[in-house]
């Protein structure tokens, strides 16, 4: 269930900025406003950029949208880095 609300609280945070610094620091913040620690916080962002680039995360934030794998991916991304905590 935390991992749901790390999720839905990273795409929130994705979705607030258009500065790749901020996105980084909006993604981090809802994702421990979510319960997560901050190590796992910025594991999963880590991760997300490996997957989308640094510039597709800015255009999320910046437009608004998400791929439809996304979710799938935030989820992914969670749970390896709990794992690897």
């Amino acid at each position: 269930m935390v991992l749901k609300h790390i999720a839905i609280l990273a795409v929130v945070g994705m979705c607030c900025s258009a500065c790749s610094s901020k996105v980084e620091r909006d993604f981090i913040s809802g994702c421990r406003q979510g319960g997560a620690p901050k190590s796992i916080c910025e594991c999963n962002y880590k991760k997300l950029e490996e997957k989308y680039s640094e510039k597709t995360l800015e255009r999320m934030s910046e437009y608004g949208y998400a791929p439809d794998d996304f979710m799938h991916q935030v989820m992914k991304a969670s749970e390896q880095c709990i794992a690897e905590d």
